[in-house]
């Protein structure tokens, strides 16, 4: 199965203390309403964007006035390039990744979800999509790819980076949270 083969997952790529840190820098920063919600596209109008995808996003950053956003974004660069250096080692095909291009924490409430989708496209400088999670605390909200018709899912496990192809071969989605909140890291590198 092409899912089986391309999908990669890194387990224990933060440590716990740091990943608990995390989340609690998170929840104070979305306290201080630092999170916006995400667009369809990065535009259009709310209620359309809520219908495909309900979810509040924060920005990392090197030219951040936070000098904790700095230190985040540095960190989690280095885990998601040192992945994606692993993962061109595996699949020669896709040499060549050397820029992290994005980096966002995801927030999902209650009812959060993305639609299926693909990363990359025109207009988007993305050969490699990944996303870390940080907690399993929470229901619904699982990763699922589109697998001719039927939900291929990754189990949230707390510390694991999944890698794919941002291109049209890897729709997929994010469930609807029932309960709880779900926290990720999202990146694309080229």
């Amino acid at each position: 199965m092409l899912y089986e083969k391309y999908i990669k997952v890194f387990d224990n790529v933060l440590p716990l203390e740091s990943l608990t840190s995390l989340i609690k820098w998170l929840n104070l920063q979305h306290n201080n309403k630092s999170f916006y919600q995400g667009k369809v596209g990065g535009h259009g109008d709310s209620a359309l964007s809520e219908k495909v995808r309900k979810v509040e996003l924060l920005d990392f950053s090197t030219k951040s006035t936070s000098l904790t956003n700095v230190h985040w974004h540095h960190l989690l660069s280095h885990i998601f390039l040192h992945a994606a250096k692993a993962y061109t080692e595996i699949f020669p095909y896709s040499r060549g990744i050397i820029e992290l291009n994005q980096l966002n924490a995801l927030r999902y409430e209650k009812t959060g979800h993305y639609r299926y989708h693909v990363d990359g496209g025109q207009g988007h400088r993305r050969t490699l999509s990944a996303i870390l999670f940080l907690n399993n605390d929470y229901k619904g909200g699982e990763l699922c790819f589109d697998n001719n018709g039927t939900d291929f899912e990754i189990p949230a496990k707390p510390s694991s980076l999944v890698l794919w192809p941002s291109n049209f071969l890897f729709p997929h989605k994010i469930k609807p949270v029932t309960e709880g909140v779900r926290f990720s890291i999202v990146g694309w590198m080229d």
